[in-house]
């Protein structure tokens, strides 16, 4: 059983993403976006009570399926950096509430465009660069026509 800190982030990021239309999948939350799948993800410590937030891109000319999890993106990073790390760690006293308002608000901040992105090649290509923590398969680079050697 899920413990009740994480059922109510949980709950709670289903109610903001469903707006962004996203589909949940377990602790991962996919949205169709043009030409590419976006998800978003809850990966919780296995030593505390922090949780991490992830996000991935699936390019889908260069997959079959649609995804179910961030595992095996061409394009992700974590969006933690965007709130107070201790909003997102459950062994510190900080109201629910509070953490929801913090959600909310990342959330709603759309960190790099990523909740508007279409996945033209552009698009990854601008994000790869303005991003500064993102990982890209080299099978994205091969398709977005990066050297394997490119500055982010």
């Amino acid at each position: 059983m899920k413990e009740n800190y994480l059922s109510q982030f949980i709950e709670k990021m289903n109610f903001l993403l469903k707006e962004k239309s996203f589909i949940k999948k377990n602790l991962n939350w996919v949205k169709d976006a043009g030409e590419v799948y976006l998800i978003i993800n809850i990966q919780k410590s296995q030593w505390s009570k922090k949780i991490y937030l992830n996000w991935g891109i699936f390019i889908k000319q260069l997959i079959k399926h649609v995804p179910s999890s961030s595992v095996g993106s061409h394009l992700g990073g974590r969006l933690d950096h965007f709130v107070d790390s201790k909003i997102l760690d459950f062994e510190n006293e900080i109201p629910m509430e509070k953490r929801f308002e913090e959600l909310e608000k990342l959330i709603n901040s759309n960190p790099y465009d990523l909740f508007e992105i279409q996945g033209t090649k552009n698009e990854l290509v601008n994000l790869i660069h303005n991003s500064g923590i993102l990982s890209v398969l080299l099978l994205a680079q091969e398709y977005l026509g990066l050297s394997s050697d490119f500055n982010r």
